[in-house]
């Protein structure tokens, strides 16, 4: 996986789209599981150690050891 993102060779994958009728009309646009591996990888590895310092700590969305108990 890193040697596809060090290489550029990782083209990001389609969305698959779909209606949800119930309770309400809704877009529903979800990613292949390579892709959200993809996604989880660049975030652990690459942006949550370069952004944690910058970043406050009410936001806790996918951080570790953040989003434990309420945020507020």
């Amino acid at each position: 996986m890193k040697s596809i993102l060090e290489n550029n060779l990782y083209d990001g994958g389609s969305y698959n789209i779909f209606l949800i009728y119930k309770p309400k009309l809704r877009v529903v646009m979800s990613q292949s599981i390579y892709d959200k591996v993809i996604n989880h990888y660049v975030a652990r590895y690459i942006l949550i150690p370069k952004l944690s310092k910058y970043l406050n700590e009410y936001n806790c969305a996918t951080r570790e050891g953040e989003g434990n108990s309420l945020c507020y």
